[in-house]
């Protein structure tokens, strides 16, 4: 058994195996133990054979296989509890705002967040969360808002280690200003299992198949 693996690798492993026994002197069998035991205490010097190896259920310890010394150092199978490699930003200003452009036909302000670590594989396969803090509280983009008597809505576009922040106005007059002083942060989520009907096989861009397999499922 190899484990639990850490970020430099997967170490040396564990034989649940144990050493080869020898035939005692009155000709019985002196094989070694095979036996897995468990319990919620360290295991006692004189619990089991050589050879044995030994569970502790709360903590998830194996130790083993034991030897003519005792049980040894136990190995932790759980291992520590992990992030799934989310990667998150600090909080940050975007960079030349103000600058008009315009997105999906739609006219904007926008400015340039820096996002390292935003790779192609992220954008294929992640979730990107956007945040910002106006000082009046944290809120998740798209943020929709009034200002001059006018609806509009920040919100971003993806793009290889940048995010791009832009407001725009839902009548399509004036634009308003976006404040260079909102902060931002980001956090991208890798996709790590993918989805059940792609592992069926299913046609992702077939709606018909979707749907039938959808009712199979029900």
């Amino acid at each position: 058994m190899y484990g639990p693996k850490t970020d430099a690798g997967w170490g040396a492993a564990t034989s649940f195996r144990g050493a080869a026994g020898t035939n005692g002197t009155n000709g019985t069998n002196g094989a070694a133990g095979t036996k897995i035991l468990s319990g919620t205490a360290i295991p006692a010097v004189s619990l089991g054979a050589v050879g044995d190896f030994y569970f502790k259920t709360d903590t998830y310890q194996l130790f083993g296989p034991k030897t003519a010394s005792g049980w040894g150092a136990g190995i932790n199978l759980k291992g520590a509890t992990g992030a799934a490699n989310v990667i998150y930003s600090g909080w940050q200003y975007a960079k030349d705002v103000n600058k008009d452009s315009v997105i999906d036909a739609t006219s904007c302000r926008l400015g340039h967040l820096p996002a390292n670590g935003l790779t192609k594989i992220y954008l294929k396969s992640s979730a990107i969360l956007v945040y910002m803090d106006y000082g009046g509280g944290v809120f998740a983009l798209p943020y929709t808002s009034t200002v001059g008597g006018r609806p509009n809505t920040i919100s971003f576009v993806s793009k290889i280690n940048q995010i791009i922040i832009y407001r725009f106005t839902h009548d399509g007059t004036n634009l308003s200003t976006l404040n260079p002083f909102l902060n931002y942060r980001y956090v991208l989520i890798p996709g790590g299992v993918m989805a059940s009907l792609k592992r069926k096989g299913v046609d992702l861009n077939n709606n018909q198949a979707i749907e039938s397999a959808l009712k199979e499922e029900q």
